[in-house]
């Protein structure tokens, strides 16, 4: 079974240690490295992160064109 964990913030990998963890943390909980003064994880916090969305646009894509491809065998 896969395990789902929900980050408020989004989540991201650490800079240092490459762990995942909440985008709004200052303090990485695997590495317990400080990120409050890291220029990259500085960087990272404020970038958008659309990659759900570009997910959920190629999924909806897949099914459409599947959805197609079936209606075409029916017919």
């Amino acid at each position: 079974m896969l395990k789902q964990v929900y980050r408020p913030g989004g989540s991201a990998n650490c800079p240092l240690c490459k762990e995942p963890l909440s985008r709004e943390a200052s303090v990485c909980p695997h590495c317990q490295r400080d990120l409050s003064e890291n220029e990259e994880w500085k960087a990272i916090q404020t970038k958008e992160d659309s990659g759900c969305s570009m997910m959920l646009l190629l999924g909806l894509g897949v099914v459409l064109g599947a959805g197609g491809w079936l209606a075409s065998l029916a017919g």
